[in-house]
């Protein structure tokens, strides 16, 4: 959503964290690679060339030194860690770990979850509008 305000250090390492993500509770369901191609859309890396690992810390920590850019990083991962409907205990540990590596205050975490899950409800409002589509189509 917010991708186009990161360079493309950045992008790189979001979407491997996102794949790394997607693989976290060893089931990538059709929501998830839905996101995961709108990513690789947007970034013009096709999945396939796209690495899926952890982060090295240190790297990550250097590549999201402004605030702006950790908060977009830490909302694409929990756009995919919802877009399933199933906030895993594994994305929420590997996510609170990411924010706590660039200093996002539990406070902000909290308060990017509960925005994600508002944007995840409206979503889900305006499909069902649109003549019961699932989030799949």
């Amino acid at each position: 959503m917010f991708i186009d305000l990161l360079t493309p250090e950045q992008t790189r390492m979001l979407q491997a964290l996102l794949i790394h993500l997607a693989r976290v509770d060893e089931l990538v369901d059709n929501n998830e690679a839905a996101v995961l191609e709108r990513i690789a859309h947007e970034t013009g890396v096709p999945l396939h060339e796209a690495p899926g690992y952890a982060p090295p810390w240190p790297e990550l920590e250097g590549l999201f030194p402004q605030r702006r850019e950790a908060l977009v990083l830490i909302l694409e991962l929990l756009g995919l860690a919802y877009a399933d409907g199933n906030y895993h205990p594994d994305e929420k540990a590997l996510i609170q770990e990411i924010a706590e590596r660039l200093q996002i205050h539990q406070v902000d975490l909290a308060l990017l979850e509960n925005w994600t899950t508002r944007q995840m409800d409206l979503y889900g409002e305006i499909l069902e509008m649109l003549g019961g589509m699932s989030q799949e189509e």
